[in-house]
């Protein structure tokens, strides 16, 4: 069968007519495969040939996760013949594929700017004696971890930092701040004393 011919016959006919009630938006070139929000690569479609559309898509491209996984949700929404087998099986061979041979099971490669968000979103995470064991040992043998690789500062490095510092002044703390991180080092140093058994001494 020409999945193609069909894909494009139903995108003509949605093109050349004007839908009544209930309809939903397609892209004709799938924004997993780079298409874009714009008027010409929108059609309406009813919601059996939406559905319809993207089994033709897959059937055309059926290397395309993207395209799977969309299917797969719009099926979850159906009911009766339309959560065919053949889509669920497909679906499944294809997050096998893409999980072999990755221990992270993510099946790409995280681009830098989803690396930095989730660096940023987990600044300030506690981590378990457990997980600073397991980094621990991960940077076992690792020079570059270690600041080896670099060595030590020269002269001029540690003059062009002095430059560059030179006239700094830490940032003021208004005085509520103030008062917080001075009732913070009161009872830390007083819970010390008394988990050592000192006794305040208030004569003179």
């Amino acid at each position: 069968m020409d999945y193609r011919k069909h894909y494009n016959a139903l995108i003509l006919r949605a093109q050349n007519r004007s839908l009544s009630g209930y309809s939903e938006k397609h892209h004709i070139v799938p924004k997993c495969m780079g298409g874009e929000n714009d008027k010409t690569n929108i059609v309406r479609l009813t919601a059996s040939e939406h559905y319809l559309a993207h089994q033709l898509l897959i059937k055309i491209y059926p290397d395309c996760k993207g395209l799977i996984v969309a299917a797969v949700r719009m099926a979850k929404q159906c009911t009766g013949n339309k959560a065919y087998s053949w889509l669920r099986k497909r679906h499944s061979e294809s997050m096998k594929l893409s999980m072999k041979g990755n221990p992270y099971g993510l099946g790409r490669i995280r681009p830098q700017e989803e690396k930095d968000r989730i660096s940023l979103a987990m600044k300030g995470v506690p981590k378990s004696k457990e997980t600073k064991k397991l980094m621990a040992e991960a940077q076992k043998g690792n020079k570059h971890a270690l600041g080896l690789v670099r060595g030590p500062m020269s002269d001029e490095h540690k003059a062009n930092l002095k430059a560059a510092l030179k006239g700094r002044k830490p940032p003021l703390l208004d005085e509520n701040a103030r008062a917080k991180i001075s009732a913070a080092r009161i009872a830390y140093w007083q819970k010390k004393r008394q988990e050592k058994g000192i006794v305040n001494d208030t004569t003179n």
